[in-house]
């Protein structure tokens, strides 16, 4: 007898097993894991920003951070920033609770230790004291450390408007002999730490009867700039070049200046604006004035140079500049300009210049490029002949510049050549995605949508619909049901199939709100298993009673 009771006990045991085994393979997912933890101590100084990152798995995590065991309010991610971290927040512990349907796990508690500056709790008390030269002194400072794990201590002595450390003097008490040379000098203390520095007042050193000083010798007034050299006028071509040259002696600064023929208008060279259109100045801060591509516009004015010294200012002598007038003559509007991008950046970037020919006349383009800015270096870009180029897109750094030229009556000018432009082409810019709060949806699923067009949360409508139902079928007639999602609101109208819903269940749940998808699903197996479970281990058991009921003689079955 014992021995059938035994294998029914242990065919109820598999039973049983296999029961808890149907019911576990209902679970959807699993209970969320912290795969990268909080450390358990951070320090920062006041003021700066707190940023604390966990790492977890599992699938529909939601997040929750803590400080003291207090939910932070919005603090709903997977990051949690604080900025401007006041001295109060030190010792303050957080940390950071995950959970889904499945479960919840909590990180490690991270305390946080905020340093602030050092506090004198002792300043020196002595604002001034009278001593013998040879003498010794003692100050005494203290300061708290502002929870940090350390801080320095150093006394400094102010003397003859500089601050030198005193070798040595690392204690909160100072013990220093005074030297002759220390009549007016000042001693302070200074207290650091990570979140920075702290000092006392300063006490002032008086040498009782210190050695005379002798007076310095009186320096003499400096003389004014004295012009040893005048600029001279010259005659050129429109669209060349010209040299002007002014010297003086005393002089520490030149700045060259455009006057008017009249005198009526003055003009420093970098403040032109556009008055000479194509104009390049160069040296214009020098004793030589080099001016190039000059325009007809120019024609009649002057030029003069202002010398600055210790002494004041003096001006040279002006020289006349006299433009001839040529049948065709190159004007610059524009010129390249440098250009710093990342390589995927800008897709229609190009370098141009913009220039005209005066008085008819054809204009020619050609140009150069090298890896480092020198014109000897400068290589000829092959079929580069437009006024605008395309720089290739390779990262890193190049020089470019174009030389123009006008050709008329079978006659070239010379060659302008633009400035050099600098153009730097960075790696591929990274896209951070950034979602939108409002839910997108079609007639299938929902999800955010990132401006570059990428979906986070995307998920059915199926399992999160609630149904109405707006007519109820017959035998041969379909009904219909009205669907609401609850996540992102998309409605949907679907038919019932006929003779899907008897009569009596018709009319009993004719206003109801009927809830599918996965969860019901879910109920109806689990329900299915259930009931089963129970019926097997039912008979088992009354099979157990009849063995039992056998062995003891009880009535027998029949």
């Amino acid at each position: 007898m014992r021995n059938s009771i035994r294998k029914c006990a242990a065919a109820l045991a598999i039973l049983c097993l296999c029961a808890l085994l149907g019911a576990t393979a209902l679970a959807d997912g699993a209970a969320p894991e912290i795969t990268k933890d909080l450390t358990r101590a951070v320090t920062i100084k006041a003021g700066d920003v707190l940023t604390l990152t966990i790492e977890a798995s599992g699938d529909g995590l939601s997040y929750q951070w803590y400080m003291n065991d207090d939910p932070i309010e919005g603090a709903e991610s997977a990051s949690y920033t604080e900025s401007d971290v006041p001295a109060e927040r030190s010792g303050a512990r957080y940390f950071c609770y995950v959970q889904n349907e499945q479960g919840g796990v909590s990180s490690t508690s991270c305390t946080v230790t905020v340093v602030t500056r050092p506090a004198l709790t002792q300043d020196i008390g002595i604002s001034e004291m009278l001593v013998e030269a040879g003498d010794t002194i003692t100050l005494t400072a203290s300061a708290t450390a502002g929870n940090s794990t350390g801080m320095l201590t150093q006394w400094y002595i102010l003397r003859g408007g500089a601050v030198t450390p005193i070798t040595g003097e690392t204690a909160t008490t100072l013990q220093y002999t005074v030297d002759s040379a220390d009549d007016g000098a000042e001693i302070y203390c200074q207290f650091t730490n990570e979140a920075g520095s702290t000092a006392t007042a300063h006490c002032v050193l008086s040498i009782n009867n210190p050695e005379p000083t002798p007076s310095p010798t009186p320096t003499p007034a400096p003389e004014p700039p004295k012009v040893t050299k005048d600029p001279t006028g010259e005659r050129v071509d429109e669209g060349g070049s010209a040299m002007f040259i002014a010297r003086a002696d005393n002089t520490t600064s030149y700045k060259w200046r455009f006057v008017s023929a009249s005198g009526s208008q003055s003009y420093d060279y970098n403040n032109l604006g556009g008055m000479f259109t194509g104009l390049v100045v160069s040296g214009g801060d020098t004793e030589i004035l080099t001016l190039s591509n000059i325009p007809y516009t120019l024609d009649g004015w002057q030029v003069e140079c202002v010398f600055t010294g210790p002494g004041g200012t003096a001006t040279s002598r002006r020289a006349t500049v006299t433009v001839i007038e040529s049948a065709a003559s190159l004007s610059v509007i524009s010129q390249p300009a440098d250009a710093t991008m990342a390589i995927d950046e800008n897709e229609n970037f190009r370098l141009f210049i913009q220039a005209v020919s005066r008085n008819g006349g054809a204009l020619s383009y050609q140009w150069y490029s090298a890896a480092r800015n020198s014109m000897a270096s400068m290589r000829i870009i092959e079929g580069a002949t437009d006024s605008a180029y395309v720089p290739p897109r390779e990262e890193g750094t190049r020089y470019y510049y174009v030389s123009v030229t006008v050709t008329a009556n079978g006659v070239t000018s010379a060659p302008f050549n633009s400035a050099v432009a600098r153009v730097t082409f960075t790696p591929s810019k990274a896209h951070e995605h950034v979602y939108s709060t409002v839910w997108e949806y079609n007639d299938i699923s929902h999800w955010h949508q990132c401006t570059c067009g990428d979906h986070a949360d995307e998920d059915f409508h199926a399992p999160y619909y609630t149904w109405t139902i707006l007519r109820k079928p017959t035998a041969t007639e379909d009904g219909e049901q009205h669907g609401v999602c609850s996540v992102c609101g998309y409605e949907t109208d679907q038919p019932i199939p006929a003779g899907s819903m008897p009569e009596a269940t018709a009319a009993a749940d004719e206003s109801a709100q009927n809830n599918t998808g996965a969860n019901a699903g879910r109920f109806l197996l689990g329900m299915a298993l259930g009931l089963g479970a129970a019926a097997v281990i039912g008979g088992a058991g009354y099979m157990i009673w009849r063995v039992v009921r056998g062995k003891e003689g009880g009535p027998a079955d029949k």
